[in-house]
């Protein structure tokens, strides 16, 4: 036992070990807290996001055929988001494990608690409208590549000679309006009596669309279907259209 003893000192004799201040424990403690909380918000909102891509996805949309409806609908999912979603929850799980007690604690338990923390609150966000004004500030100071990458319902409906268009009115007709595309690409687009238009919309000026129809060059786009972008939690106040378009 002596010897064990002496062999420990002489250990920390020659490494020249010595003792934590106290405030480096304490900073620690506040800094794994501090952390966590941070997480767990970060993850809601990361939550929040993805109800509301998932609420935009058009999954009644299967009048365009299934092959093509279920190749729009898996290249619009927000892979981006449940990725950080989930590297957010394992953030959560180790951040815990750095706590005093948090080894005491079952692994599933930990992910378990996480995971319903920011479901709820995530959940609650999206009732607030939170995550509808977050995902409009990104898409107003994020540049196009991020939008992209961020929103991937934005190249799956970037395919004008597959028939799906999206983008911003820039001018508006009763018979046709401009479009917009991300590319900063101007389309005709022609509207007649066939044209379907979604009950939720309203076309305005500068407002958000998507629509199926078939492209013509060298840049018409017959419209045979028009929705919003996207499907608004919080109201939205413009000025009258000004003509109406029927």
């Amino acid at each position: 036992m002596l010897d064990l003893s002496e062999k420990i000192i002489s250990k920390i004799e020659s490494k020249q070990i010595r003792p934590r201040p106290r405030w480096q424990f304490i900073a620690k403690k506040y800094a794994v807290f501090t952390i966590g909380i941070a997480a767990l918000i970060l993850g809601s909102l990361a939550f929040s996001l993805v109800l509301h891509l998932v609420k935009n996805q058009d999954w009644e949309l299967q009048t365009i055929g299934r092959y093509r409806f279920l190749i729009l609908i898996i290249s619009s999912l927000p892979f981006v988001w449940l990725i950080f979603f989930i590297s957010i929850l394992a953030l959560i799980y180790y951040n815990f494990r750095q706590l005093r007690k948090g080894y005491k604690y079952p692994t599933r338990t930990i992910i378990l608690s996480s995971l319903a923390i920011t479901i709820f609150f995530g959940g609650l966000a999206a009732i607030l409208g939170l995550n509808q004004e977050l995902h409009e500030t990104l898409n107003n100071h994020l540049p196009p590549s991020f939008r992209a990458v961020l929103d991937t319902r934005r190249p799956a409906w970037d395919r004008p000679q597959a028939g799906l268009l999206a983008g911003k009115i820039i001018d508006l007709d009763r018979s046709h309006f401009t479009l917009e595309d991300p590319h900063l690409f101007h389309w005709q687009v022609q509207l007649d009596d066939q044209t379907v238009i979604a009950t939720e919309t309203e076309l305005h000026l500068d407002d958000q669309v998507k629509i199926i129809g078939l492209a013509l060059p060298p840049n018409i786009f017959i419209a045979q279907e028009i929705r919003p972008w996207e499907r608004l939690t919080l109201p939205r106040h413009r000025p009258p259209l000004t003509p109406p378009l029927n």
